[in-house]
């Protein structure tokens, strides 16, 4: 099933749905980016058009353990698109450097599966108030929300790392019941 462009079900059904709306047609839009007949413009319509923009619906709309597979694959496209327009493979340090921010020293390129768990908790948190609407005093459980978490503080240094709620208490009651705004890095 799908709902408002998104996918919701197994993870077998968001990968092949994200796969038959994205992953599918992507090979021939880079393979028209590569036809240009000029290297800078197929960059610039490769990292504003075609990246990471594509992907960010999704990313923020599914749990990013049921999507995953199709993350890896969508980057793994837009590098070969990028090193095509280059000319040359990358070596992997190299890759690394390309998905970090031009402020960063990067090409830009954001890789969607290292962005997958941040991008869906920061769409949880900000519906909070529709959430509060629609679900206050309903029990809930999200194993999603939780391996979101987990992937994200995997990522990120101990100071970044989002603290998680007790094993026994419900995510969405903790957040729900927090009556003042919470700090910057401490969103329980």
């Amino acid at each position: 099933m799908s709902i408002l462009g998104s996918a919701i079900g197994s993870k077998s059904h968001c990968e092949s749905w994200v796969t038959n709306k994205l992953n599918k047609k992507l090979p021939s839009l880079i393979n028209k980016l590569n036809s240009l007949d000029h290297a800078q413009s197929s960059f610039l319509l490769l990292l504003f058009c075609a990246s990471f923009c594509k992907m960010v619906w999704y990313i923020r709309t599914m749990p990013p353990d049921l999507l995953s597979d199709s993350c890896v694959h969508f980057d793994e496209i837009i590098i070969q698109g990028f090193e095509h327009i280059l000319g040359c493979g990358l070596p992997v340090f190299s890759l690394s450097q390309v998905c970090l921010s031009t402020k960063l020293g990067g090409a830009g390129l954001r890789a969607s599966k290292t962005h997958s768990a941040a991008a869906y908790l920061s769409s949880f948190f900000a519906s909070r108030s529709s959430l509060v609407e629609t679900f206050l005093r309903k029990p809930c459980v999200s194993i999603h929300i939780t391996s979101a978490l987990l992937q994200y503080n995997q990522q990120v240094s101990t100071t970044n790392q989002l603290l998680q709620p007790a094993k026994r208490t419900c995510l969405l009651q903790s957040i729900l019941s927090a009556s003042t705004p919470l700090p910057h890095r401490r969103i329980f």
